[in-house]
């Protein structure tokens, strides 16, 4: 492989880097972006790289692509583990569905606790996960009410206008 290909290989794993950092600082869950970047990547790549060993011409290439190949998988893995056991304790009381990332959100994979939790014993409601923020009464209500304010008001002003 030449000099130039690795050159190549590790300027396109910058930006790659560099958006792991920048979610990871940021949000409490994933990047929905490189989760499908390197699951949609990692499809591709295991078929080029079967075609690669069938071929048997360059097993040096066929080698460096199956190296390659294990790291990404492996940044895949690392990238779809929940942040839950790093956060700050003000942000852990977050229900497991808020901190998922976006394969395990579409898997239902943050449930699984729960079910094996159901499974074993029988259930309280001090054993459901938290709701999320937006969902508590106390936020709903207060939307409400300004919603409700915004939608009297503009109703007098339509009636004043008449």
């Amino acid at each position: 492989m030449s000099v130039t290909a690795i050159a190549l290989y590790l300027f396109a794993a910058l930006p790659l880097a560099l958006l792991s950092y920048m979610e990871h600082q940021r949000t409490l869950r994933s990047s929905t972006i490189l989760e499908i970047y390197l699951s949609v990547s990692t499809i591709f790549d295991a078929a080029h790289l079967r075609t690669l060993w069938l071929r048997h011409e360059s097993i040096s290439i066929a080698a460096v692509s199956t190296v390659s190949l294990m790291l990404k998988i492996v940044i895949f893995s690392l990238e779809m583990v929940s942040k839950r056991q790093i956060l700050k304790p003000k942000l852990s009381s977050y229900s497991p569905e808020s901190t998922a990332g976006f394969i395990n959100r579409i898997m239902f994979w943050w449930l699984n606790p729960l079910f094996l939790n159901g499974y074993q014993n029988l259930l309280f409601l001090h054993d459901l996960f938290d709701l999320d923020k937006q969902l508590t009464t106390t936020y709903l209500i207060r939307s409400f009410e300004v919603s409700w304010k915004k939608g009297v008001n503009t109703k007098l002003q339509h009636l004043s206008s008449i």
